[in-house]
């Protein structure tokens, strides 16, 4: 029993002291008042069984600094996205870190906003999208991430319904909440009145975003609408009881 106790209180001490290494001091001076650049190309020199706690505390606040840095302009953009992503590789557990990751949103945001021109838009699906997605699918740490790149970056150069795959992506997260939220709402409208995603938007207004039904109504019933899109938007009205004989007037004789 004695030496039970013994070994466990050898170990505890052993666990609370720091590495004593040169790779660990020097990541503790580029901590404190050092660059960001060189804290990051000097991470993986502390070897695997030292990176404890106080490293990854250190990973993160170096990381998160270091990606405020990256530039985005003058054809920067795509480069900074991949510095990101190779850091995530290099070190995985930095992708449960909220700083770290909130660093990296807030990149993404900058970086897509510079590569808009870099991408075409038109004909079929969109690539800076479907890279925006990629993005986003290896960020389940920060609130809201594909409504937020909806918001702030997709519908402020393109259509809404251009966000329809981030739609998708927030759906299969949390389907009340992405329903619930009036980012998606314009989403949901123009692919209705564009008669584009139709399977799938069809199964979200029949299900977990019924809740868009009065939107898409209005669109039928504004002004000046044509008979030809009202006719689609019957596709997905016309089981609707108030809106049954409506649609039923529409339909071709």
């Amino acid at each position: 029993m004695r030496m039970s106790l013994l070994l466990g209180l050898m170990l505890l001490g052993a666990s609370c002291v720091k590495s004593s290494s040169p790779a660990m001091a020097d990541l503790r001076a580029l901590d404190k008042d050092g660059s960001k650049k060189e804290l990051v190309e000097r991470l993986g020199l502390v070897n695997p069984s030292e990176r404890d706690d106080e490293w990854f505390g250190i990973a993160q606040r170096g990381a998160a600094a270091y990606l405020g840095e990256l530039k985005v302009e003058d054809g920067g953009g795509r480069a900074a996205l991949e510095e990101a992503d190779v850091l995530l590789e290099r070190y995985p557990r930095l992708a449960t870190s909220p700083s770290f990751m909130a660093a990296r949103f807030e990149l993404g945001l900058r970086a897509f906003r510079a590569t808009h021109g870099d991408y075409r838009h038109s004909g079929g699906p969109n690539p800076w999208v479907a890279k925006m997605v990629e993005f986003i699918e290896k960020d389940t740490v920060t609130p809201n991430g594909p409504a937020r790149l909806a918001r702030e970056v997709v519908m402020t150069r393109l259509i809404p319904v251009t966000a329809f795959p981030l739609l998708q992506l927030a759906l299969k997260r949390d389907a009340t909440a992405a329903c619930a939220d009036d980012t998606f709402t314009p989403v949901i409208v123009e692919a209705a009145v564009d008669d584009v995603w139709h399977d799938e938007n069809a199964k979200l207004l029949a299900g977990a975003c019924a809740s868009k039904l009065p939107a898409v109504k209005a669109a039928f019933h504004e002004k000046d609408r044509t008979r030809t899109v009202q006719i689609k938007l019957c596709k997905l009205l016309s089981n609707e009881p108030d809106m049954k004989d409506t649609c039923a007037a529409l339909a071709p004789q």
